[in-house]
């Protein structure tokens, strides 16, 4: 059986949304409600990457770098 986390019924739930704003007001300000939904399925992943980017803070100069290089590369002729 598929569960789809993004139904509507999840999306219109006002008790959810309500959870949404009370606790992440301030950063989901502005969001659709399926953003917010989205932004909270998504909230492990982003620890993760802020866990990562504190024990190596040297990684954002280089994804800045490997991102520039990809701007780069999908701009050549």
């Amino acid at each position: 059986m598929r569960i789809d986390l993004l139904s509507a019924k999840v999306v219109l739930d006002e008790e959810i949304l309500a959870s949404i704003d009370n606790s992440f007001g301030p950063v989901t300000k502005g969001y659709t409600k399926d953003q917010k939904i989205k932004f909270i399925l998504n909230f492990n992943s982003a620890l993760e990457i802020a866990r990562f980017l504190y024990e190596n803070p040297d990684i954002l100069k280089k994804q800045r770098e490997i991102f520039k290089m990809i701007l780069r590369k999908a701009q050549e002729p």
